[in-house]
């Protein structure tokens, strides 16, 4: 919140500083159309700037400028920065070409005569003739030809008759270089040099920005003030009192804007934080808490509008805890995505409560559906899980693809909340990592939790995508069998669920690892897509990061299996007593045993 508070502050500095800038001397500033930056004498029509004559408009479709000589618009086309000392410009005609073909040129057409006095043509300029729309048979004059971009040809010469020919429909006349006469001479447009009167120079010599009325009459802007011809001797002085005025005023608009942007965002924030806070103080624990997720509790809340909130507050005694509640904050503010939880508000760091305020997820956890408080008799229906398993996949495959990359690091079965009608809410970015842009991965102390924790990450210390995958596919083993990720009173070779799973799909008994909820054996349908999730959730374990699918891959072989059809599939004749098709990467998957779980981080040289 106090991130979005700066953002908005320094969007007010300047907006007012930008205000101040263009009302102390808006002549100074350079004129942009699109590439093309120009100065004076050309000034933007209206400003009052410039010399009168070569007041330019911007084409904003087309990002060219345009320049009005006798009543016809032209555009400019060369240089991209005019340079005074040269006076020379490349212009055409507006309405001779377009940047879809010849139409104008289906008509007869002569280019204007430039007798404007501060104007003329380059040297080097003869009118040619163009014929166009002729007769296959058309010879009557030794010609050059040039497609100038249209379906038909244009045959031209260097010839001055112009007497019309038989077999020709139109006639274009204009001035192009003789000297280099080629197809694309027309779209190379015409030079000219204009004219600028001495007054100027005077102006300028005087540190002033020329300038005219809309009755052509010359001024010289001093620094805000306007004088006939120059700027008087004393202009230093004033202009630094004319600066020195606008900071100050300037300086004190912005102080102005940003006291009243600090009383409203805490007038604001007051009610939401002190009525939380009157709450806990209120209310027995016991009546609110709805989880302690971590290094926090969370409460349920109603804000003004009615709307139910999940409201987490944070735990303050430990330095570590409020790092990860900011980096909480900075993540989720810059995230919006259907299957991400969405964060409402907060308080401040410095707040004496921290409390983050979320969306009420109404529907528990993944995991107490799959393996607690919610699970039913039933248990979850197949086609439930399977589009659970989609949307979270979704949900990470987002977070990796945005321009500076986040890596959850903590994805389990607890942190997938479902709301009312089963749809998937990732959560709980205390952990995660936002990495700049064009980094693949980041080398930081292992975190997360225990049986869902990347094996090449815990050894290695290198954060990637990919440790969000192994994390992935322990959930995908969740949603298959219904059983917990760690689980001390199983045999010490399946306390971990991802070992169990890669040594039962190996050994070919994938059944003894399905929730019997599921109904293989009567269902083949589920059965088939089953083993095709469990193929998935094998490679995701790959042991070498470098084996598993990246996020994107996994959306889309989940996507694939969802639309899975019994008759597709029959002739596959898959056995759930067979081995799942391991191959390439079954020799790279990880065997952890009990004890690796839990023991202390190691390094590792290898990597």
């Amino acid at each position: 919140m106090e991130g979005l508070c700066l953002r908005f502050v320094y969007l007010v500095l300047a907006i007012s500083i930008s205000w101040l800038i263009s009302s102390c001397g808006a002549c100074e500033e350079e004129l942009k159309c699109g590439e093309y930056v120009f100065r004076y004498p050309f000034g933007r029509k209206g400003s009052g700037c410039g010399d009168l004559a070569l007041q330019l408009d911007c084409d904003y479709e087309e990002q060219k400028p345009l320049l009005n000589i006798s009543g016809r618009q032209y555009y400019i086309l060369y240089p991209y920065w005019v340079e005074i000392i040269d006076k020379s410009i490349t212009v055409i005609e507006k309405n001779l070409l377009n940047r879809y073909g010849c139409n104008p040129l289906s008509r007869n057409y002569t280019a204007q005569a430039w007798s404007n006095p501060q104007f003329r043509i380059e040297d080097g300029y003869k009118n040619v003739t163009l014929w166009g729309v002729c007769d296959a048979g058309y010879r009557d004059y030794p010609t050059l030809t040039a497609s100038l971009q249209c379906n038909s040809t244009w045959h031209y010469n260097l010839t001055t008759d112009l007497r019309p020919l038989k077999r020709c429909q139109s006639r274009v006349v204009l001035p192009v270089d003789q000297s280099v006469i080629k197809g694309d001479q027309i779209e190379d447009g015409l030079k000219i040099r204009w004219n600028v009167g001495s007054d100027c120079m005077e102006c300028e010599s005087s540190q002033g920005i020329c300038g005219y009325y809309d009755s052509m009459k010359f001024y010289c802007n001093c620094s805000g003030t306007v004088h006939t011809k120059k700027c008087p001797a004393h202009n230093s002085k004033l202009k630094t009192l004319v600066i020195l005025g606008c900071s100050i005023g300037g300086a004190g608009l912005v102080a102005a804007l940003v006291l009243f942007l600090i009383y409203y965002v805490r007038m604001r924030e007051a009610p939401l934080a002190q009525g939380l806070s009157r709450d806990f103080h209120n209310y027995h624990r016991n009546d609110m808490e709805a989880g302690r997720p971590g290094y926090m509790i969370v409460y349920l809340g109603k804000l003004q509008d009615g709307r139910v909130v999940a409201v987490k507050r944070l735990h303050q005694e430990n330095s570590r805890r409020v790092e990860q509640f900011i980096n909480e904050v900075q993540i989720l503010s810059s995230l919006c995505h259907p299957n991400l939880v969405r964060l409402y508000g907060c308080t401040c760091p410095q707040s004496p409560i921290l409390l983050l305020v979320y969306e009420f997820v109404p529907n528990g956890t993944l995991s107490d559906h799959l393996h607690g408080s919610r699970r039913t008799l039933k248990g979850l229906a197949w086609g439930t899980r399977l589009n659970i398993a989609i949307e979270t996949a979704q949900a990470l495959a987002y977070l990796h693809s945005i321009d500076s990359p986040i890596f959850h690091r903590d994805v389990k079965s607890n942190n997938i909340l479902l709301d009312e009608h089963f749809r998937a809410k990732v959560a709980d970015f205390g952990l995660s990592r936002l990495l700049p842009v064009n980094v693949s991965h980041v080398t930081t102390a292992p975190q997360g939790t225990p049986g869902y924790l990347d094996p090449e990450y815990h050894q290695c210390f290198q954060l990637t995508e990919k440790s969000d995958v192994y994390s992935f596919g322990v959930v995908l083993v969740e949603l298959i069998s219904a059983k917990v990720a760690v689980d001390i009173t199983r045999n010490r070779n399946e306390i971990s669920l991802a070992n169990m799973a890669i040594d039962k799909i190996r050994r070919g008994v994938l059944d003894e690892l399905v929730d019997p909820d599921l109904k293989i054996e009567t269902d083949h349908e589920v059965k088939v897509m089953v083993a095709a999730v469990a193929e998935l959730a094998f490679e995701c374990l790959a042991r070498d990061r470098d084996f598993r699918p990246d996020m994107k891959e996994v959306v889309s072989r989940l996507e694939e299996i969802k639309q899975l059809q019994e008759s597709k599939v029959s002739s596959r004749h898959i056995d759930m007593t067979s081995t799942v098709s391991l191959n390439a990467v079954e020799e790279k998957l990880p065997i952890m045993s009990s004890d690796q779980i839990t023991a202390q981080f190691r390094g590792c040289s290898s990597c």
